[in-house]
């Protein structure tokens, strides 16, 4: 008997939404602010070491969008810099690390149903045809280019219209 993941995960809206009632708690932008740099900065002595340099790509690390849409979410009501206490700052981060992961699942379940489905009964079909199933990838994605790369396009992008921006 098969059970469809969608019934093993919470629903993507009350999680959505549970997550951002926990950004715009009392003092919510200090555990923004550990998460920024928890998960950016790679601490290292002397020289940096393998394991350290492994830690960026760490699935356990938060990505850009993880973080823009918490910062997002905390912006739709005035921040308040309250400094919690370090036990309701440590829940903070604890709940948002475990949303962020169920709402992570939520996303890719109905993309493992579709692609269990097209498996389990052999059809000719492309998963990637469905906007449900690219939604993870987009959102997950890792950086599209380094940045200084977007330096060099923009100069090639751009070299027509000087005019326009001087």
């Amino acid at each position: 008997m098969r059970i469809a993941m969608v019934n093993l995960v919470k629903n993507e809206i009350d999680i959505f939404n549970e997550l951002a009632q926990l950004c715009i708690s009392s003092g919510y932008i200090h555990a923004i602010a550990f998460l920024c740099f928890s998960n950016n900065v790679v601490m290292f002595d002397d020289e940096p070491t393998t394991d350290e340099l492994a830690k960026i790509h760490s699935n356990e690390r938060l990505i850009r969008t993880e973080i823009s849409t918490l910062v997002g979410l905390m912006l739709k009501k005035e921040i308040d810099y309250t400094i919690p206490k370090p036990i309701i700052l440590q829940k903070y981060i604890e709940d948002t690390y475990r949303l962020l992961k169920e709402l992570h699942q939520a996303i890719i379940a109905p993309s493992k149903d579709i692609f269990m489905d097209i498996l389990q009964n052999n059809r000719d079909e492309n998963p990637f045809t469905k906007g449900v199933f690219l939604r993870e990838s987009i959102f997950y994605a890792s950086e599209s280019a380094y940045d200084f790369q977007y330096l060099d396009l923009f100069v090639k992008k751009y070299k027509n219209d000087n005019k326009w921006f001087f």
